[in-house]
């Protein structure tokens, strides 16, 4: 058990007998007695320090014995990041199969899309949009995940993005953060290179002609 300040004892100078040189009268018995009275009061303060800085330590003991139940506890997982990942696992999904009503009804209604820099679309309608366009000109995603990982209601990715429409084709590496809320996404911003992208674009819009003109060939 551990006793604290306010449970112990108070603080008294020991009792002591004077040393055989100490028995003086007059000024001098006076100025011997004010020495050893400090001499006393320092131990008694040294004492102190030691008795404040013992109790400081058994008070972070028991803090860590028993830790305060508000705070988290970083060795647990949290129990928002499987649901969190699992949303996000699905939206892509949806993406890759071009079924845009699953995805949209996996994001909040004041969900965030931006493909960074370009201006963020706001709202679940601005987002349909988007979403609309790419299924109609599209026919074919991919979401290639290389590595995800949460952190409570964040979950980051890193991916390889394919985009397909006939026989053009381009994949690019891509960042994504997206951010979680009861169950639906209120963020989703992805960074990729513009340039890497472009350069992708080209080679797909090169590689779709020269099937063309093989094709053509061969008729």
């Amino acid at each position: 058990m551990v006793l604290l300040a306010e449970e112990a004892e108070p603080w008294h100078l020991p009792a002591r007998e004077p040393a055989p040189e100490e028995h003086t009268s007059g000024a001098g018995d006076t100025f011997v007695r004010l020495k050893v009275l400090r001499r006393e009061a320092a131990k008694a303060g040294q004492a102190r320090a030691v008795g404040r800085q013992c109790l400081a330590w058994a008070r972070r003991a028991e803090g860590a014995a028993m830790p305060d139940p508000k705070e988290p506890d970083p060795q647990q997982p949290d129990p928002q990041e499987p649901e969190a990942k699992e949303t996000v696992t699905e939206f892509l999904a949806a993406l890759e199969a071009l079924d845009i009503d699953a995805a949209l009804a996996l994001v909040a209604d004041d969900v965030i899309y931006q493909n960074v820099p370009l201006p963020p679309a706001r709202g679940r309608a601005a987002v349909e949009k988007q979403l609309r366009w790419l299924a109609r000109h599209s026919t074919g995603f991919e979401a290639r995940v290389r590595h995800i990982a949460a952190d409570g209601p964040v979950v980051l990715t890193e991916r390889t993005d394919v985009l397909r429409s006939g026989a053009w084709s381009a994949s690019f590496w891509v960042c994504g953060t997206f951010e979680v809320r009861d169950g639906r996404i209120v963020l989703w911003r992805d960074y990729f290179d513009w340039a890497t992208f472009l350069a992708a674009s080209v080679r797909g819009a090169g590689a779709a002609l020269l099937a063309r003109a093989g094709r053509l060939r061969g008729a």
